[in-house]
């Protein structure tokens, strides 16, 4: 009977850290984040296509500089051409300003402000969300106004919130949903 006791107990423990393991996602994880993400851009829009904003800002560590972007990811579905095949892709591509980079109003000689509007750069976010991919949710940041310098980082989440580091430089990333609906 103790045998039987202890066996049921065995059983029900195991079943107990199962049911808790199952629903726990990686502690910070972007999957949840980027899969909504992918499902919401994924989803179509009569005459119109859904597509997510974001904001970026970044800074350096030990530097006297941030920066400041804003674009649009658009998903792609995947896709075969000829015998080639190119998984589905969230990317965007937006306008990027500097605080080290200033500028001032006609006439001012000693004052300048930062983000000079006029000394920007181009660059592009892609995450990874093809299905067969062991890094889904990792970002690539290309530098488009500087021959396509690309790095990638694996970024954190938490409450909405994308976050993680590029080499020296942290950023943070928010989004925003929206439809942008076609001229007819």
């Amino acid at each position: 009977m103790k045998s039987v006791k202890s066996t049921l107990v065995a059983v029900i423990f195991a079943v107990a850290v199962a049911a808790l393991g199952a629903g726990i996602v990686p502690a910070q994880s972007c999957q949840a984040l980027v899969s909504d993400l992918v499902s919401y851009t994924s989803t179509p829009v009569a005459g119109g296509e859904n597509v997510v904003h974001f904001k970026l800002t970044g800074n350096r560590g030990a530097s006297d500089w941030a920066q400041y972007a804003e674009g649009t990811l658009h998903y792609r579905p995947g896709r075969f051409v000829g015998w080639l095949s190119f998984p589905p892709s969230l990317s965007g591509d937006a306008e990027q300003f500097f605080s080290d980079r200033t500028w001032q109003f006609p006439g001012e000689v000693f004052t300048s402000h930062p983000f000079n509007p006029n000394a920007t750069d181009k660059l592009r976010l892609s995450f990874d969300i093809s299905p067969w991919s062991a890094n889904y949710g990792r970002m690539t940041y290309t530098l488009l106004s500087w021959g396509n310098a690309h790095t990638t980082s694996d970024p954190q989440c938490a409450s909405g919130y994308l976050y993680g580091f590029l080499n020296d430089q942290m950023y943070v990333i928010t989004f925003k949903k929206d439809t942008i609906y076609f001229p007819k």
